[in-house]
Parts: structure tokens; C-alpha cells; sequence
């Protein structure tokens, strides 16, 4: 009998998916001229949420999905173990993320001025962003196909 791994966590998927939207909704408020600082500091919030939420549930519930996965279908050691690789990478790359929103909303105050001056690093800011946000849920429906796989899995005699 399997236990409900999601119900005793601390930080649940839809913690993860509820901080995935929000720096998606952040991201997608268009900048309008004069609040560019105040654009910057609402992503760098909502993806610092998204690498704390994340990576604490990566860290938290992920083991307990995978050693599931191992435990009922040995022949998918190999696909866990770059699960695991990708949780670890995944919150290597939010890390990053996050350094280089901040570093841009401790820029935006100063150039206030002349928004243009940092226009091509709020693209790539954004760019980063939807692209670490699909990553994300790719990586999640990734995991639960596979546990599900394993769990239900027919290992009985083949016709």
C-alpha cells in the first residue's frame, strides 16, 4: 500500500504550481513607463517564492516519489536518477534566476530615467522566466507519469 506523499508535506505541488503562476502573472503585467522598478521587484519576488517553494519540495517530497518509483519497477533506476539530476539542475538554474532579477531590480531604481537602458536584460529576464516556468512543469508532469507508470504498472504474464 502506497502512502499519500503530497498530504504529509510541508510544501505541497500546488504550492509549487500557485508560485509558478504568480511569477507567470508577474511577468506578464506589461511594464508600463515610470514603474519599471516596481515591475522588477514583483519578479524577483515571485521567483524567489518559486525557488524556495520548489526546491524545497524538490527536496522534501521528490525523494519519497522516487524511491517509490524504484522500489516498484527497478528497470527505471536510470530514469530516476536523472530526475534527481534534473531537481538538482532545476534549482541551480532558479538560483541563478534569482541572482540575476534581483541584480536587475537593484538596477531598475537607478535607471529610471531611461527605462531603454535596461530593456534588452528585462526581455532575457522574461524570457528566463516562462522558459524556468515550462521547465518546471514539464519536470513535474514528467515525475508523476512516471510514478504513476510504476505504481499501476501490469507486470503479470504477457499474452
Amino acid at each position: 500500500m502506497t502512502t499519500d506523499l503530497h498530504s504529509t508535506a510541508h510544501v505541497t505541488e500546488k504550492d509549487v504550481f500557485e508560485r509558478l503562476e504568480r511569477l507567470e502573472r508577474a511577468v506578464y503585467v506589461p511594464m508600463v513607463p515610470g514603474e519599471v522598478a516596481q515591475w522588477l521587484e514583483a519578479v524577483a519576488t515571485a521567483a524567489n517564492e518559486v525557488e524556495e517553494t520548489a526546491c524545497e519540495y524538490f527536496r522534501t517530497v521528490h525523494p519519497g516519489i522516487f524511491r517509490q518509483i524504484a522500489e516498484q519497477d527497478p528497470e527505471q533506476n536510470p530514469r530516476v536518477q536523472i530526475l534527481e539530476q534534473e531537481d538538482e539542475e532545476i534549482c541551480t538554474c532558479l538560483r541563478a534566476f534569482v541572482e540575476f532579477a534581483e541584480k536587475l531590480h537593484g538596477a531598475g531604481a537607478q535607471v529610471e530615467l531611461d527605462e531603454r537602458l535596461i530593456a534588452g536584460a528585462t526581455k532575457e529576464l522574461s524570457d528566463r522566466a516562462v522558459a524556468m516556468v515550462q521547465r518546471i512543469r514539464r519536470h513535474e508532469t514528467e515525475i508523476s507519469t512516471w510514478h504513476v507508470e510504476a505504481m499501476l504498472r501490469d507486470r503479470g504474464a504477457v499474452d
